[in-house]
């Protein structure tokens, strides 16, 4: 280890509760560069080099910096500006050390606590493993997607923690999502919010105002167009689910996961659902509700279509599905609409046959 070093504070292990890492109590340690790096990039902040000490054993805000691709936190402390260090692992020796020191505005203090809960704290990762099996696939995929926040953000000086978050910073919070994601979104992360709340701050009343759910435009394809598509699907692997969800009507993950097994005649067994999970692997489940679980008697010349199949009926994953019909209108010219909605166009295709 450098010579150089000086020890100026301990590692809270506390801190592992909303770190990625599970960092041993140990030295954090100042080099006398750091002094030197400060007056040639942030000279301002000069003064405030004594602070340290007192930020690392008592931050009123923790994160990390998603960009970051080693071992590292941020510690910050509301002085009389906002000063935030940068601390660093050291792979070769292992030690951590105080990499930078700077000031920052409210707005990017704001967007620790945004990451704290959009982005999967450590609590939330632990509480989702934990409760995985009771959370809609779906929702839970859609929450863990968000690549980063929103840019736009909103001062606070409330702390990161979990314990000291308030409804105003989760309002706020909320807001943002709303200015860049679909009400969907926004409201499947804040029920992710909730139930992590309901865990960790049983007491802890949310009342947040959401954004109001928008009913989506359904296209219903005219008898031309539908005539159109099923000529286009003949013969193709886009058939079957094609005819599935228009006379089922099934949805995609459920025609993916259905098999022989689960027909009878004309009579198919809706019993299995094809969802992709945490570590983005597509895998077959039973249906969510009680209603899920159904039998539909489809006509003859959609049985036909799977007779002498063995196994998986259609050896697609819903993905697939979605982006080869959107290909398929493409290529006719037809205008875009759902693969879900072929549901609502079930006495047009009728009428085609």
């Amino acid at each position: 280890m450098n010579d150089k070093l000086t020890a100026i504070g301990k590692y809270n292990e506390d801190f592992n509760n909303y770190l990625p890492y599970n960092i041993k109590s140990s030295n954090i340690f100042q080099s006398s560069g750091l002094e030197k790096h400060i007056i040639k990039r942030h000279p301002d902040c000069l003064k405030y080099i004594g602070f340290i000490p007192q930020i690392i054993a008592n931050p009123d805000y923790i994160g990390i910096n998603p960009n970051e691709k080693v071992t590292s936190f941020e510690l910050v402390k509301c002085i009389s500006e906002n000063v935030q260090i940068g601390i660093k692992l050291d792979a070769k020796d292992n030690y951590l050390y105080v990499a930078t020191l700077h000031t920052i505005t409210d707005s990017k203090v704001f967007q620790i606590i945004h990451r704290l809960l959009f982005l999967y704290p450590k609590r939330t990762t632990l509480w989702l493993q934990q409760k995985n099996s009771r959370l809609e696939t779906g929702a839970v995929r859609s929450t863990a997607t968000q690549k980063k926040p929103c840019s736009r953000t909103a001062p606070s000086r409330k702390s990161g923690y979990i314990t000291l978050i308030t409804q105003e910073d989760i309002q706020k919070a909320i807001n943002i999502e709303a200015q860049c994601h679909s009400p969907r979104t926004v409201r499947n992360s804040h029920g992710l919010i909730s139930a992590v709340m309901r865990v960790y701050r049983p007491n802890f009343a949310l009342n947040t105002a959401l954004p109001k759910k928008v009913r989506p435009e359904i296209y219903i394809p005219s008898d031309a167009e539908i005539k159109q598509l099923l000529s286009s699907v003949a013969g193709t692997g886009m058939e079957l689910p094609v005819l599935l969800a228009a006379f089922g009507p099934m949805r995609r993950g459920e025609i993916c996961a259905l098999s022989s097994e689960d027909i009878s005649g004309n009579i198919v067994h809706v019993c299995k659902n094809m969802v992709i999970n945490g570590d983005r692997e597509w895998i077959i489940k039973t249906p969510k509700s009680y209603a899920g679980d159904r039998y539909i008697d489809y006509p003859d010349f959609v049985s036909d279509k799977w007779r002498g199949i063995k196994g998986r009926i259609v050896r697609l994953t819903p993905d697939s599905i979605t982006n080869r019909f959107n290909r398929l209108l493409k290529r006719n010219g037809i205008p875009h609409f759902r693969f879900h909605d072929l549901r609502h166009s079930h006495a047009s295709i009728f009428h085609s046959f």
